[in-house]
């Protein structure tokens, strides 16, 4: 290796640097990042200077920013969002959605082969139904909307038209070689995947453990990680890309969900250095001087165009499903827009020789041609970021029901109250709602979208239940209790919901009385006005920290713990992670100073 096989590598590193300065000065154009450095890479590259040679150095590191990129998408993946009942009616949305667009995509692509324009219709629909996940990410980021109902639902089918895609391209180049017998063995990747997926909570605890002893461990596990897959997936002569994302989805289930630290230097090494590498070293091959000036590749290109857009553009309205139609349809063209996957499946197939340069060239001009139209144009159709929840929404029509909200009222709690109004307490907001008015619409009235809860009391166990479905998928309430009835308990708690049954409650509140009297009187206000509160643990200053060790006051009461779904019992030996949800009873000027505590934004409890 000598000097001049670094030198394409360091101008390469200098365009990295000058394109994101260069965007920053024309930000109402809302170029990607991405974008900027595959135009950056044809100036300098064949198209244009031709001043970038293709070196064995540039294309390792070209060949691994591929593979980090597919890594980074991997850790997008959250597979809760798979898991619970909540989830069951967004999740089956993106899925309809996901298989929408690869059929229409099949279908284009086979259209664009009988005209001719492509040799292999069947490897181009699987790369064109795919989307661009490192753009829906930032653009939801950016707009607030990541953590919604709407972020979550678009965030979804994004993953899965991404993931699969490239799965379908790696088996269909594989078929296509003759490697049949490569697919088995790439099966014990994904068993060895789904064991270490297993393993994620034992795995994460021990990362936790060590972390305070060995610097950037997690980084360390990451590439560690990385290195494995992308080996394994070379001993048996699977696309290295769907190795590297399965390393995402292994890390980002042991990290967990409250790792941003973690998270954030992993995305720096990789947007920051190796991924530009990849897309200006893509542009820097590319020689459109030909293509250009051939009709037919222009015409393919806008072809592309057209059919990728309208492929997801009608199956992305069955997002009305779960949202308006405004957010349906930013949605849809959000997913229209075709970059970094679409691109690296081309860039794969054209070095597994599985489609000629020309089709290569126009998916990708199709894909920065994408990337400029529909995101800009989804975010004026975007809703709003919402607003922080507050207030209790209560359907009347039970004993419980008046006196849950006169209680609530007392505490200064705001309640909006749908049951009959001669039944409403004093000081309550009552909702006038037509009669025979349907869930949706009493929903709407009592502006479910901005509050925290809804207690559904009715003496209709069955309607209860479905106001809270009804509630958390349509609204995105984050809690709902309901009175239940016993057959339907296990599946409400599966999807989330609190419930109890008729009569139990009052059962409760006798026996608390007769066991613990003093707990019943604080948390009923009758002792220092003591509260229940829950708060999440954000400070780096007492994570991995005992509850022993953070000297609390002797009149708060720890009563709950939770992490990552468990639920735990705290005791003085229990250690508190970021990202915990610690349940505390204690009066309002000592959950203040714990919160302060768990939030970062105090060094230590102050001073009672």
């Amino acid at each position: 290796m000598n000097g001049r096989d670094w030198y394409p590598l360091v101008l390469v590193l200098l365009l990295a640097v000058a394109v994101p300065l260069g965007l920053s000065r024309v930000r109402r154009l809302q170029i990607p990042v991405v974008v900027g450095e595959l135009i950056a890479g044809m100036i300098f590259g064949r198209t244009g200077f031709d001043i970038i040679p293709q070196t064995g150095l540039l294309s390792f590191f070209s060949l691994f920013g591929l593979s980090y990129l597919m890594f980074l998408s991997g850790m997008e993946l959250d597979l809760e969002i798979f898991r619970g009942g909540r989830q069951r009616g967004r999740t089956a949305t993106s899925v309809a959605v996901y298989v929408g667009v690869l059929a229409l995509s099949v279908l284009a692509a086979f259209y664009l082969q009988r005209l001719g324009l492509v040799h292999s219709g069947l490897l181009v629909g699987f790369i064109i139904g795919s989307t661009a996940l490192t753009v829906v990410v930032p653009v939801l980021k950016e707009r607030g909307l990541l953590q919604t109902d709407y972020g979550q639902v678009v965030l979804t089918a994004a993953i899965l038209l991404d993931f699969l895609s490239m799965l379908l391209v790696t088996v269909d180049i594989s078929l296509r070689a003759g490697a049949a017998w490569r697919l088995i063995l790439g099966g014990g990747i994904f068993l060895l995947a789904a064991v270490l997926l297993r393993l994620a909570p034992a795995l994460r605890q021990l990362w936790r453990r060590t972390e305070s002893q060995v610097a950037q461990v997690g980084v360390r596990g990451a590439f560690g990680l990385i290195v494995l897959f992308l080996a394994l997936s070379q001993l048996v002569g699977i696309q290295a890309v769907l190795g590297s994302f399965l390393a995402g989805v292994i890390a980002a289930a042991i990290a967990g969900r409250e790792s941003e630290e973690v998270r954030r230097t992993l995305d720096g090494i990789g947007y920051g250095f190796f991924v530009p590498i990849f897309f200006i070293q893509v542009g820097s091959s590319l020689n459109l001087r030909g293509f250009l000036g051939n009709p037919q590749g222009i015409t393919l290109s806008l072809l592309l165009l057209v059919a990728a857009s309208a492929a997801s553009l009608i199956p992305g309205l069955l997002l009305r499903f779960v949202m308006p139609w405004r957010s349906a349809l930013s949605g849809a063209l959000l997913l229209s827009t075709r970059l970094t996957v679409t691109i690296a499946g081309a860039t794969v197939a054209y070095e597994a020789h599985a489609i000629a340069s020309g089709t290569m060239i126009a998916i990708v001009l199709m894909s920065i041609v994408s990337s400029l139209l529909w995101p800009a144009l989804a975010q004026r159709l975007m809703p709003s970021p919402p607003r922080e929840r507050s207030g209790v929404i209560i359907q009347g029509g039970s004993t419980w029901s008046s006196l849950a909200a006169a209680h609530l009222r007392e505490r200064g709690e705001e309640v909006r109250w749908l049951g009959d109004p001669d039944d409403a307490p004093a000081g309550v907001h009552v909702l006038r709602v037509r009669e025979g008015a349907g869930m949706a619409e009493r929903l709407e009235a009592a502006h479910a979208e901005t509050a925290a809860a809804l207690l559904a009391l009715s003496s209709d166990l069955s309607f209860n239940a479905e106001m809270c479905r009804k509630a958390q998928q349509r609204f995105g309430l984050p809690r709902t209790v309901a009175i239940a009835n016993e057959a339907e308990m296990e599946s409400l708690r599966e999807e989330g919901i609190g419930c109890f049954l008729p009569g139990t409650a009052p059962l409760v509140v006798l026996e608390a009385m007769a066991r613990a009297p003093l707990v019943l009187e604080m948390l009923s206000g009758g002792v220092g006005g003591a509260e229940i509160r829950t708060l999440r643990v954000d400070a780096a200053a007492v994570d991995g920290r005992t509850l022993r060790e953070l000297d609390l006051p002797r009149e708060l009461l720890l009563i709950g713990l939770e992490r990552d779904g468990e639920r735990l019992l705290p005791r003085g030996d229990t250690r508190v992670m970021r990202g915990d949800r610690v349940t505390a009873l204690g009066t309002q000027a000592e959950l203040a100073r714990l919160a302060l505590l768990l939030s970062g934004y105090g060094e230590g409890l102050p001073d009672a």
